[in-house]
């Protein structure tokens, strides 16, 4: 999962950033190696339905992040051809 999640993260910058993100993707592959293990025994200890409730709401929160962006993102560029065509 790890070369196609750094593939995209490439691919989604400039030439000039492909540095910098691929040093960002290695990072929180690192952390993640350390933390999730620690988080997810610590929220299993406490009840066995913990670690996978955890990470339900992560995804929620994610995905609701993710169309937010979406949608924020499609607004501006609807905007921005809308202001071209003005021009013209």
């Amino acid at each position: 999962m790890m070369p196609g999640f750094m593939t995209g993260a490439s691919l989604a910058v400039s030439h000039e950033q492909q540095g910098g993100v691929a040093g960002l993707v290695g990072a929180v592959q690192g952390i993640s190696a350390v933390i999730a293990p620690i988080l997810s025994t610590s929220l299993y200890q406490l009840d066995k339905h913990l670690p996978f409730v955890f990470v339900a709401l992560f995804v929620i929160i994610m995905a609701v992040t993710l169309l937010a962006v979406r949608t924020q993102t499609g607004a501006a560029i609807e905007t921005t051809a809308a202001h071209q065509d003005v021009s013209k």
